[in-house]
């Protein structure tokens, strides 16, 4: 029998600082009559609902350092940059586009999304479990990514020209 974790059933809970934290959901069929009841009670089944489900990827809580590097652009456009990234890389995290691309390899992430012409949002993708996981939220300027105010270099190791 399925656990609930390996069905890929899940609510995302969102906490007052904005973290979403995944929770697996109970198989259909597996809870007791009078328990569904009482969530029927709460809230009916008979009224309509408009729920967005998102489906392509696992959205699990953000790093602490991403929440830091999102807080360095200040409230509004780190809203703004967790907003868009949040609808692209929902969409298709592995679309490659004027936007999204693969960097070469790298020790710290798989893919690059580019936003509002200079925000990066470096990410990794587990394909197999639908999981993407950002690593960092900075700022391009000429050939230098800033993240928190300083020059992040650790994503260029690899490469013998830097």
């Amino acid at each position: 029998m399925a656990t609930p974790a390996s069905s890929g059933r899940h609510v995302v809970i969102v906490t007052p600082g904005r973290i979403l934290k995944l929770q697996p959901c109970p198989l259909p069929g597996s809870m007791p009559a009078s328990q569904v009841q009482q969530i029927e009670n709460l809230i009916s089944p008979a009224v309509k609902r408009n729920v967005a489900a998102i489906a392509h990827t696992e959205l699990t809580a953000l790093r602490e350092s991403v929440i830091e590097d999102l807080r360095y652009f200040g409230r509004k456009v780190g809203r703004l940059i967790l907003k868009e990234a949040r609808k692209q890389l929902t969409a298709d995290p592995l679309a490659e586009t004027g936007q999204m691309k693969s960097l070469r390899p790298n020790p710290v992430a798989q893919r690059e999304l580019r936003l509002f012409g200079k925000c990066r949002v470096l990410f990794n993708v587990e394909a197999a479990r639908g999981i993407v996981d950002v690593v960092l939220v900075g700022e391009k300027r000429g050939n230098s990514l800033i993240v928190q105010g300083k020059e992040f270099v650790a994503h260029h190791e690899s490469d013998s020209a830097q």
